[in-house]
């Protein structure tokens, strides 16, 4: 199968290290410093202690990925329409998107792009971070849950998961995807915004008392404005997340990682998204408004 990387990071050049080492043709899309040393070199990822060198093809332009059958859309959210929109020009209605980004808000710009029909969502759970241009670290357990965005879709939501199986990539279908969407975007607007300000891994907000106390405001406000919306969680939902974020200790949040490499922050489409929700809801949310203010100072100052 043919399978673009729109945007290799850390997450899309791990998933994509992985289908192209079990024989699918892979068409990294990058820029920059990441890209040059890609295609001199090759892309090196080390999951957990194994290397993977990946020689293939990389590439600035989105013409590159015409015929391919699927993409896994990477870019950050700010970044969503603009990067869509690049694709819809190069590639035809066989091509469907699956969504590995952070939030729950880029699912409605895709699907006015591309139509629903074609978009897949996945909640994206690995532990991977660039260690330079073209070096890729990957520790510990990742699993992606996805699904479709139409019912047309379901078949190829099953026939996914079984090729991401193939790839060493578990996977799993959601009937409910919106809803594993929202479990993994209360787990971001809880240590991503925080951990962005303060510069503290996740290990960090678990071992400080003050930390830990904001996290779980954080996360309860997220909650709390889900349940607006429709969704429901557990009443524990915040202390369990608080004790299975503890296997993540030593983890460095995707926003952090941007913050420290001078990369745009995905502010508005956290803690943003969640501050218009709640206002839609008429719902208080005074912790996720006052880091949201913290973030718009450091983007401003970078």
């Amino acid at each position: 199968m043919k399978i673009g990387i729109m945007g290799t990071g850390a997450v899309g050049g791990f998933f994509g290290s992985l289908l192209k080492r079990s024989g699918h043709e892979v068409i990294f899309i990058a820029r920059g410093k990441n890209l040059e040393k890609m295609q001199q070199e090759g892309l090196k990822v080390y999951k957990d202690n194994e290397l993977i060198h990946v020689d293939g093809s990389f590439s600035n332009d989105v013409n590159d990925l015409k015929g391919s059958n699927l993409i896994l859309f990477c870019v950050k959210s700010v970044d969503t329409l603009e990067a869509a929109r690049q694709i819809a020009e190069a590639c035809g209605p066989e091509t469907h998107i699956l969504t590995l980004q952070n939030g729950v808000s880029n699912e409605e710009i895709l699907s006015s792009v591309f139509g629903p029909e074609r978009v897949f969502s996945a909640a994206t759970y690995v532990q991977a971070q660039t260690k330079g241009p073209g070096v890729i670290q990957q520790a510990g357990f990742y699993q992606l849950v996805f699904g479709t965005l139409h019912a047309s879709g379901e078949d190829d939501s099953r026939r996914y998961a079984e090729l991401f199986t193939k790839s060493d990539i578990p996977a799993k279908v959601s009937d409910h995807i919106l809803q594993a969407k929202w479990k993994k975007y209360i787990w971001n607007i809880t240590f991503n915004p925080l951990s962005a300000v303060t510069g503290a891994s996740v290990g960090d907000i678990l071992d400080s008392p003050e930390l830990k106390k904001l996290a779980k405001g954080i996360c309860e406000e997220g909650i709390e404005v889900a349940g607006k919306l429709g969704l429901s969680f557990p009443p524990s939902y915040s202390e369990d997340l608080i004790i299975r974020s503890e296997r993540a200790k030593s983890h460095k949040t995707s926003m952090l990682q941007d913050l420290l490499n001078g990369k745009k922050l995905e502010t508005d489409a956290l803690t943003g998204f969640l501050i218009r929700k709640a206002e839609e809801r008429e719902v208080s949310v005074p912790y996720t408004e006052t880091i949201h203010s913290l973030l718009k100072f450091l983007e401003r100052k970078a």
